[in-house]
């Protein structure tokens, strides 16, 4: 009896120390989201809902987004998978930013029009009209300059964490008539929304609110006399059919929209997964901007055989365009306090830059 004893005692230490070492280590998908740990949540697969404003045939679903969901998903080695949504599907685009606040869509790829309505600094996010005449311009004056860290810090007032602007084409002025000088658009009717609105005002024309889907419609039937849009549209809104010239020199160096993300989601992710997609939105940003600009290109050549013209501002016109640039800035400013920090931000790039 005494040895039987002694042998059931050793099997209970031994059970008692598997099932001791299972409930130590067997949960790796337990811990603190927020302590970086990998040993603790480096299995662990996050989820996120990424709804985009524009569907397939533009270059923001067709190209930008899969580049962005890509590279998101290499760089945290397939930790984080995003499911895409094209617009409508889960709230209406303009409501975007208002519903990735409230947690409805964990991400989205936005615009800053629509944003303004909760974050009045974001319509310091597409610069000064005539400033920016590249991606390139706008990158340095996010990444070095200071305006992605000024942006975040007031998109997060609203729940959201600004994750990168998404470059896309360059905005140009497309008209039904020649422009050579400013007074050429006075009294013309130009669809321009936000701040372009502003600028369209102070180029002496009147701005008109229509859906970039009915742009077509409205300058065949003479409802709008020109838009402020990128090269991309003269073939995949088939712009070229229906306008006759289009202003070299860009109305701004990237017509873009914005990859936000809900803050409560960004927080969930462990620190190393945050600083794996921060650096995945950075690097991604180049390869984007070449895309668009072979993207604009094809379709800048697409337009002149069609028998579009392209009109060349001379250097001593251009610069009632820049002064009419100015003079939105300071309207914005004025009109939204909280985005004037980021405008002196765009401001400051200019002037080192020239």
């Amino acid at each position: 009896m005494k040895k039987r004893g002694i042998k059931l005692l050793g099997i209970f230490l031994v059970c008692s120390m598997i099932v001791s070492f299972a409930a130590c280590g067997g949960d790796k998908g337990g811990g603190d989201n927020n302590s970086g740990d990998k040993a603790a949540n480096g299995d662990k697969v996050y989820e996120w809902k990424l709804q985009n404003s524009y569907g397939p045939g533009d270059q923001t679903w067709d190209i930008q987004m899969p580049m962005i969901v890509d590279a998101i998903e290499k760089a945290t080695d397939g930790r984080l998978k995003i499911t895409t949504f094209q617009p409508g599907a889960i709230c209406e685009p303009e409501q975007a930013p208002q519903s990735v606040k409230e947690g409805l869509l964990d991400a989205a790829m936005s615009t800053a029009g629509d944003a303004g309505a909760i974050v009045p600094a974001a319509y310091a996010e597409q610069g000064i009209p005539f400033f920016w005449e590249t991606s390139q311009d706008m990158f340095d004056t996010y990444y070095d300059f200071g305006l992605l860290e000024f942006l975040r810090g007031e998109y997060e007032k609203q729940n959201i964490y600004y994750g990168m602007p998404v470059p896309n084409g360059t905005y140009n002025l497309m008209t039904k008539f020649p422009v050579t000088q400013v007074s050429d658009l006075r009294g013309k009717k130009i669809r321009a929304v936000s701040s372009w609105g502003y600028f369209t005002e102070n180029l002496g024309g009147s701005p008109v609110v229509m859906p970039g889907g009915d742009i077509y419609q409205g300058l065949k039937l003479g409802t709008i006399d020109g838009t402020i849009y990128t090269f991309a549209e003269l073939k995949n809104a088939k712009l070229g059919e229906v306008v006759t010239n289009v202003m070299e020199q860009p109305g701004s160096g990237s017509g873009f929209v914005s990859f936000l993300i809900n803050k409560a989601k960004w927080d969930e992710l462990p620190a190393d997964l945050q600083d794996a997609v921060n650096n995945a939105l950075k690097e991604v940003y180049t390869p984007i901007m070449r895309e668009n600009i072979k993207y604009d290109e094809e379709a800048r050549q697409a337009a002149i055989e069609e028998g579009v013209k392209i009109d060349k501002i001379s250097d001593e016109n251009i610069k009632a365009f820049w002064d009419a640039g100015l003079k939105t800035a300071d309207r914005v400013a004025a009109e939204h306090p909280e985005a004037k920090p980021g405008i002196e931000i765009v401001k400051k790039w200019h002037d080192e830059k020239k």
